[in-house]
């Protein structure tokens, strides 16, 4: 455990063929690696952070790849990978457009204390900022932001992959278990327990606080929420 947050292992890097390491840097020629995550190696695991349903690489698991690369295997976007019998998209943190907007990266990883060496290192974002340019975010606090060519290679900057729950089917088992859901293209989630469902909506008895700005469901008893399924991002079981 790192403070309250679970922290587990699951899968290795294939680094062209080749399993490696996680934390390394590549250092191979110019054109793109080929990069896999496949069945965990006793003692090349990667550890990953939970934060609700969603599982974050503790650290860059490898330096020295552009974004290009990451796009050129598919990892930008995202490529499903089944983990415990579920299904999850492993994809790039959005780590915002810009260095003072509140992004995904934040609110993973914002209050999670890691190992201050590792710190200062960048993490690719899912974010173009520019023609042939893409955002990064590292440092203490999350606030080390900054705008780099798609092909730097640097190694201070690396991947830095997140499992995200593909949406979660709803059926009659699903009552009254704790669900977690994000409004489409948002940063707010809002988890409870979910109390009914309808094609349209999803009644929630919300665990604790809700935003303001939740403007994708309505308050119809205390704490009881009716969202609005139109709008989800993704849903997953906690």
């Amino acid at each position: 455990m790192v403070g309250e947050t679970e922290i587990r292992k699951a899968f290795s890097l294939s680094l062209n063929g080749a399993t490696v390491e996680p934390g390394c840097i590549y250092g191979g020629p110019d054109e793109a690696p080929h990069l896999d995550l496949v069945q965990e190696e006793p003692g090349k695991e990667i550890f990953w952070i939970k934060n609700g349903g969603v599982y974050v690489a503790a650290r860059n698991i490898v330096s020295g790849v552009s974004w290009t690369d990451l796009y050129v295997n598919g990892w930008v976007l995202g490529r499903e990978l089944e983990l415990d019998g579920r299904a999850y998209l492993c994809r790039l943190m959005e780590v915002g457009e810009t260095a003072d907007r509140y992004c995904e990266y934040e609110r993973l990883l914002a209050f999670v204390a890691l190992d201050h060496a590792r710190t200062n290192s960048l993490s690719w974002g899912r974010e173009q900022t520019g023609e042939k340019m893409a955002a990064a975010r590292g440092g203490s606090g999350c606030k080390n932001w900054c705008s780099l060519p798609y092909d730097n290679r640097s190694g201070a900057c690396g991947w830095r992959p997140i499992l995200e729950p593909i949406m979660l089917v709803l059926n009659d088992a699903s009552i009254g278990q704790d669900i977690e859901v994000r409004k489409l293209g948002s940063n707010i989630v809002v988890c409870g327990k979910l109390l009914h469902f309808t094609d349209y909506d999803l009644i929630i008895e919300v665990d604790g606080f809700v935003w303001p700005s939740l403007d994708w469901g309505k308050e119809i008893d205390p704490g009881i929420w009716a969202l609005d399924r139109s709008q989800l991002g993704y849903m997953s079981y906690i």
